[in-house]
C-alpha cells in the first residue's frame, strides 16, 4: 500500500512539473501592428488692407501760390509677390466741383504709368490746377519710383506731378516682394489756380485701391 502511494505521489509530482513545463514554454503571442502616413497641406489665402486719412485739406488758396497737403496710406498684406497702389478720382469729369456742381477746379493732365516707355508722364510744372504725387519721405523705400515721380521732394526741381484718373484706377505705387510690416505711402496733393478761378469752395475725392499681384 505504501509502494502504491509513493508511486501515486510521485506521479503526481511528475504530472505538476510537466504541467509547469509545458505552461512555461506557450508560444509568446506579440501584439499586431501595422502603420501608414497620411499628408497635412493648406493653403493660406493672400490677405489685404488698406487704411487712408479720411480728409485732405488743402486749405485757402491765393491764385499763384501752391498750396500742399500729405496724405498717409497704410497697407497690410501676407503676399509673397507684393501689391500695388493705384488711384481714381470718383467723379471722371472732374476731382473737384463746387457745391452746386456748376464750377469745376482744374486737373493737372491726367497720370499715366505707361506713358514714355513706362517712365509715366508727371511733371516737374504741373501748373495753375490739382495734382499729386507719391512722395520720398515717408514712403517704404520700396514703394517709390524717383522715375515716376523725381529724384527727392524739393519743389520745381525734383518733385513729379500729375493730374488725378478720371475713369480706369492707375498704379501709382509697387512693390514685388513680402514683407511683414506694414507698408507705408506719403501721397502730397498740390492745389494752384488761375488768377480767373471762381471764388468759390471746392470739394471732391478719390479712391486709393491696394491690389495684390496675382
Amino acid at each position: 500500500m505504501k509502494k502504491i502511494f509513493s508511486i501515486a505521489k510521485i506521479l503526481f509530482v511528475l504530472i505538476f512539473l510537466v504541467s509547469t513545463v509545458l505552461i512555461s514554454f506557450q508560444p509568446y503571442r506579440e501584439a499586431q501592428a501595422t502603420d501608414d502616413s497620411q499628408t497635412l497641406s493648406v493653403t493660406v489665402q493672400d490677405t489685404i488692407t488698406i487704411t487712408v486719412d479720411e480728409t485732405s485739406a488743402l486749405g485757402n488758396l491765393t491764385p499763384g501760390t501752391p498750396v500742399y497737403d500729405d496724405s498717409t496710406v497704410t497697407v497690410a498684406t501676407n503676399s509673397v509677390d507684393g501689391w500695388s497702389l493705384k488711384l481714381v478720382r470718383d467723379i471722371a469729369a472732374q476731382t473737384m466741383l463746387d457745391a452746386t456742381d456748376t464750377y469745376a477746379f482744374p486737373d493737372a493732365t491726367t497720370w499715366d504709368p505707361t506713358a514714355n516707355s513706362g517712365d509715366g508722364n508727371a511733371s516737374l510744372t504741373p501748373g495753375a490746377n490739382l495734382s499729386f504725387r507719391v512722395k520720398q519721405t515717408g514712403t517704404d523705400v520700396a514703394l517709390y519710383n524717383s522715375t515716376w515721380w523725381g529724384a527727392g521732394d524739393t519743389e520745381s526741381t525734383q518733385a513729379k506731378y500729375a493730374g488725378t484718373v478720371p475713369t480706369a484706377s492707375a498704379t501709382i505705387a509697387t512693390m514685388s516682394a513680402y514683407d511683414a510690416t506694414d507698408q507705408i505711402v506719403i501721397l502730397r496733393y498740390r492745389a494752384d489756380a488761375p488768377a480767373t478761378q471762381r471764388a468759390l469752395a471746392y470739394d471732391g475725392g478719390v479712391t486709393l485701391t491696394a491690389l495684390v499681384t496675382p
